[in-house]
């Protein structure tokens, strides 16, 4: 990355999350600066959240954790809800939300990424692979 580009880095993060502080150790461990957001001591709200799917281009199903019992029990399995009723969900419950999420700001343009792509963007490495235990 050129030297003269001026970027923030936010991580959703959940310290209980074993990816979640992988990722935030190797991005500490890079030497990263990096905006640590616990986002469930500091829930999103409708419109960063609809940013991030936006940043992300992905609906918001595709954010949702699966393996969540609240998953089960609001019934989000149901491929007939909205986008707007999957939001709220996830606003109301932020357990539900995928993490971590790293998101790159860059003067003129934005990248945001899912763990691996984000740590190779940012370490430089061509392959980083995370134990899949949660």
């Amino acid at each position: 990355m050129d030297e003269e580009e001026e970027q923030s880095i936010d991580i959703y993060h959940n310290p209980r999350c074993s990816k979640s502080r992988a990722t935030l150790a190797l991005l500490e461990e890079r030497g990263v600066d990096v905006s640590v957001i616990e986002y469930l001591k500091e829930p999103v709200d409708d419109i960063e959240l609809r940013q991030i799917l936006d940043l992300l281009a992905i609906p918001a199903r595709d954010l949702l954790r699966k393996s969540e019992a609240i998953y089960k029990e609001l019934g989000l399995d149901d491929k007939s809800l909205s986008e707007d009723a999957i939001i709220e969900a996830i606003v109301k419950n932020p357990i539900l939300m995928e993490r971590p999420i790293v998101v790159i700001f860059l003067i003129l343009s934005v990248v945001s990424l899912f763990l691996p792509q984000i740590l190779a963007k940012i370490t430089g490495d061509k392959k980083v692979v995370l134990d899949d235990d949660d």
